[in-house]
């Protein structure tokens, strides 16, 4: 299993209830070029949510890894 993104991150408690709010400028240059929101419990189970470049074009995409990762647009 791949699990070498790189992504700025904050430790909080599991039981720790919180709201986020997210505001990031995307300069994007290359494919899979990213801006966006993770949450990661361990290397089998993480969301990420955001925007992409794909096909040269900005697009909303998530990925929910529960054991297997499912992408979407």
């Amino acid at each position: 299993m791949k699990n070498d993104g790189a992504f700025l991150y904050k430790e909080v408690p599991a039981d720790l209830e919180l709201t986020v709010e997210v505001y990031f400028i995307l300069s994007a240059i290359s494919k899979f070029d990213q801006a966006g929101l993770m949450v990661y419990f361990d290397e089998h189970h993480w969301l990420k949510a955001g925007i992409e470049i794909i096909d040269d074009m900005p697009r909303l995409s998530c990925v929910v890894t529960n054991d297997n990762s499912d992408f979407s647009l």
